[in-house]
């Protein structure tokens, strides 16, 4: 199953992460962390997000669901929660690209499609080649 999860940024940050030459709206890498389920210790794991441009991100992922002795990994945790439930997020890092070229070359696959998904959209706005 893929999903695509919403999450707002915390309260206390200082609005989205400056990225895209501070245009925001862009593309972030987030670290996600599950907690220790049966023997196993905390897991953690990148995630390529999207800014709404409303206090939020979005991620895409593909759940692999776990059970003993597979156990778990942090796909499935996030395919557990709740609605309304909170994930612990220790790390939100911007990714920049130039919103000026007039032709580029992208290369996606899999879910990481998403990565790339809001690049082209800006980018074909004005007329680039993508």
């Amino acid at each position: 199953q893929v999903h695509r999860l919403r999450f707002a940024l915390p309260t206390v940050a200082s609005g989205e992460p400056a990225c895209c030459g501070g245009a925001g709206g862009g593309i972030v890498h987030v670290m996600i962390r599950a907690p220790a389920v049966f023997n196993q210790s905390e897991r953690i794991a990148p995630y390529s997000a999207t800014l709404d441009g409303d206090g939020s991100f979005s991620i895409v992922v593909k759940i692999y669901p776990g059970e003993p002795p597979a156990y778990a990994a942090v796909s499935a945790h996030l395919g557990s929660l709740p609605v309304g439930e909170y994930a612990h997020v220790p790390s939100i890092r911007a990714q920049d690209w130039r919103r000026d070229a007039a032709r580029v070359g992208m290369l996606c696959f899999g879910v990481g499609l998403v990565e790339c998904l809001h690049p082209a959209e800006a980018l074909l706005a004005p007329g680039a080649q993508v």
